[in-house]
This record gives C-alpha cells, sequence and structure tokens, in this order.
C-alpha cells in the first residue's frame, strides 16, 4: 500500500529539513511585529518575550531560546548518517514548527488575550491590600469599607497616559479592568495563590454589605491623575450603577457618595463643574436617593439617613464651590433644580427630610461669601417654603434671612421668621 506522504524521503531529504528550519526561524524575526501593538500603555512585544509566562512560570523567551537550540540542534543533524538520529530530530524539528504556527498567530497576529490579563494583573494588582489598618477618609467610612492598606506600589504612568484618552477601545479596557469583573475583585484560590506568591498579602476585599463589590480604590488612583477625570466617573457609574446594581439598589447610593467626596478632594479638570457633567450626574443621584419604599421595610437598610445627609452634604459642598469660583449661568440653573427636587419631592425624604437638608445647605453656606450664593440658597428656601407652607416674605427678604444666618449661626431664626 502506497502512503500518501514518503517518511523515508523526508527522513532523509535535507532540502525539507532547511525550509522547515527556515520557516520557524522568519517567524521568530516576526516577532518584531509585535512591537507595533500596546496594552494599556505597555509595550505588547516587549512584555510578550520579556515577562510573560505560561504553563509552571516558564517565560516566552525561554521557550524561543528552546526553539532556536532545536534549530539548530536540527541544522548539524542534517549531516549524520544515522537513520534513528535524524527521524528523532525530525519529530522535533516538526514539533517545533507547529509551535511557531501557533506562536504566530495566538501571539504575533493578534493581542492574546492570556497576555493582556497578566498585563493587567502585573499593573493593578499589589497596589491595596487586605490588612487591620482603618481609613480616615469618611466617605470610606460612611459606606463602610473593609480594612486594609496601600502599598509602595502605585498606578503607571503608562495606564495613566492610556486613559487620558477616550473613545471606543479605552471604554472597553476601561470596563475590563475598572469594572465589577475586574482582575482586583477576583477572590478564587488561583488568585489568593497568587497574591501570597507575588506580593505575600492577600488582595483587598472590596466586598459590599450593600451588594456586590465597591468601585476599587485603584479606580479612583487613576482618577486623580486622569485628564478626563468628568468622563471615567461618568463611565463608573455607568458600570456599577445601573444593570451590574438591579439587584442590590442600595450599593448605589455607596457608589455617588464615594464619588462626590472625591470630587470635592481630589477633581481638578474643568469639565467637572459644567453644566453637562452635572446634568448626567443628577441622573444618578436620583436613582440612588431614590428607594422603593413601605413603612415595614424603613428600619431594615442599615445607616441609610445617615448616608443620605452625608451624600447631600457632598453634593452641597460641590455645587456651592463651584458657584463661588465659575460663572456658569447653565451649571447655576441646573444645579436650582436638581437641589430643589431632592430637598422638596416626597420619593427622595423617606430618610432624610426636608429640614434636615435646609439645614445642611444653609450651614454650608455659612463657609461662602459671594452673592451668587446667597441667591442660590435663597431660590432653593423659596421653593421649599411654597411648597410647604404659606409664604409672607419676597424672595429680597429671604436674602436677607440668609444673612441673619449668617450671623447668628441658628437655622431657628430663619424659620421663626419664615412660618406664620
Amino acid at each position: 500500500m502506497d502512503l500518501f506522504i514518503d517518511i523515508h524521503e523526508l527522513v532523509t531529504d535535507g532540502s525539507v529539513w532547511l525550509a522547515i528550519i527556515a520557516i520557524n526561524m522568519t517567524i521568530i524575526g516576526l516577532t518584531s511585529l509585535a512591537e507595533s501593538k500596546s496594552v494599556i500603555g505597555i509595550d505588547y512585544g516587549q512584555y510578550l518575550i520579556k515577562s510573560y509566562k505560561v504553563f509552571f512560570n516558564v517565560k516566552i523567551y525561554h521557550l524561543l531560546v528552546i526553539f532556536a537550540l532545536i534549530n539548530i540542534i536540527s541544522l548539524f543533524s542534517m549531516f549524520t548518517t544515522n537513520y534513528s538520529v535524524r527521524v528523532i530530530n525530525l519529530i522535533i524539528l516538526m514539533l517545533s514548527l507547529a509551535f511557531a504556527i501557533y506562536y504566530f498567530f495566538a501571539y504575533i497576529l493578534i493581542k492574546n488575550p492570556r497576555v493582556n490579563k497578566q498585563i493587567y494583573m502585573d499593573e493593578l494588582l499589589g497596589i491595596y491590600y487586605d490588612s487591620n489598618d482603618k481609613t480616615n477618609f469618611e466617605a470610606d467610612i460612611i459606606t463602610e469599607m473593609n480594612n486594609g492598606w496601600r502599598t509602595d506600589k502605585r498606578i503607571s504612568s503608562n495606564l495613566i497616559s492610556y486613559f487620558d484618552k477616550y473613545n471606543a477601545e479605552s471604554r472597553a479596557v476601561f470596563g475590563e479592568i475598572f469594572g465589577p469583573k475586574s482582575v482586583v475583585y477576583a477572590q478564587n484560590k488561583t488568585m489568593k495563590k497568587y497574591w501570597l506568591k507575588n506580593y505575600n498579602v492577600n488582595a483587598f476585599n472590596y466586598n459590599s454589605n450593600s451588594g456586590g463589590v465597591h468601585i476599587s480604590h485603584e479606580f479612583f488612583q487613576l482618577y486623580r491623575y486622569s485628564e478626563l477625570q468628568e468622563k471615567w466617573l461618568l463611565e463608573i457609574l455607568s458600570l456599577f450603577n445601573k444593570e451590574y446594581s438591579s439587584t442590590f439598589k442600595e450599593s448605589r447610593i455607596d457608589n455617588i457618595i464615594r464619588i462626590l467626596a472625591h470630587i470635592n478632594r481630589f477633581g481638578r479638570c474643568d469639565n467637572l463643574y459644567g453644566y453637562k457633567f452635572l446634568e448626567y450626574l443628577s441622573a444618578y443621584i436620583y436613582d440612588a436617593m431614590e428607594v422603593q419604599f413601605s413603612v415595614d421595610q424603613k428600619d431594615s437598610i442599615k445607616n441609610r439617613k445617615a448616608k443620605e445627609l452625608f451624600l447631600m452634604n457632598e453634593l452641597f459642598l460641590y455645587v456651592m464651590n463651584t458657584l463661588e469660583t465659575r460663572s456658569d449661568s447653565l451649571f447655576y440653573n441646573a444645579s436650582v433644580d436638581l437641589c430643589k427636587l431632592l430637598i422638596t419631592d416626597s420619593k427622595f425624604n423617606h430618610y432624610s427630610d426636608s429640614n434636615d437638608k435646609i439645614e445642611l445647605i444653609i450651614n454650608i453656606s455659612r463657609l461662602m461669601k459671594s452673592d451668587c450664593i446667597k441667591n442660590f440658597i435663597s431660590e432653593v428656601v423659596y421653593n421649599y417654603t411654597l411648597s410647604n407652607i404659606e409664604f409672607k416674605y419676597d424672595l429680597n427678604e429671604i436674602k436677607s434671612l440668609i444673612n441673619i444666618k449668617k450671623k447668628n449661626d441658628s437655622i431657628q431664626a430663619i424659620k421663626q421668621e419664615l412660618y406664620h
């Protein structure tokens, strides 16, 4: 019976060997094609060769060295007359060809997902870890973040620069590395071993008492240095406060609280203080503040009133600091509408009531000096009083009452004048 392939000819024909060796070495040379690619600002080709590890922590670099040695040895084996040696070498050479073809299509022509994931892990893991150290950041305390601390490692400049562009690609990658399915949240056995082996600590536990996971500290570290703070804040809210949290909506107020606190403490991009950003943010605030309420459930949501008042305090600070430092009539109108609705609409007042919020907004106004703040407070208070009681003062008289508040440090002085 004739065979389709003449095995003897393959073993003895040196030209076949030379062709295979040439293909193999050419493919090694094509590794340079990977250098045109990058992953979150990291050179994909260099990382693939120098850092990427496959099974048993063997680097691709080591496999390529072995691959090159096989081809060199095979080249010299062409001159041996021992048939058994030639057969063995041919088999090894054919296997190396199979490896070369797989390597080319799986790692060179495309960015391999496993390489991407390892880059993500190298960049993001080892920054925050589980410990007994407690945070002193109020927003983290009130949202009941688990204990933990940070190492000397920081988000790299490569990563920060990568997210200084906003497009379809960067948004998709952002969802992968900062969204709810990010490697920073993984708590499986494999990841625990990885942490202990590489960092000798346990990963930060981001599990939330409200359900799901908290937005990571790694994201907020990126946010501090980003030139597109407003875009990535809205992007992270889209990831965490929509479909992901549909079955544990209480987590949404935690996310808004931490975002507002980070805006007030680390916000520096001009677009954070524009009316467009406020409009988009308002939709998430309304959604977080609204509770599907029944009397029987009022005591079932832990710490809800304190969270609402903290959120309102951070929101009022953000709005009034913006009004005092920037002249923008569109932002002014949007902020008045937002604060009016949160104070007067009954669906936002199951836990913290209107008087609580009025108290907050007037207390914060005492720290401000501009006439714009006086007008803003007057309009909000004016709307509140008209919606609740018979009102006997015009807008100018309310402005005078705001000035009295600044002097007397007592909301009761205003209430006594406003009510019959």
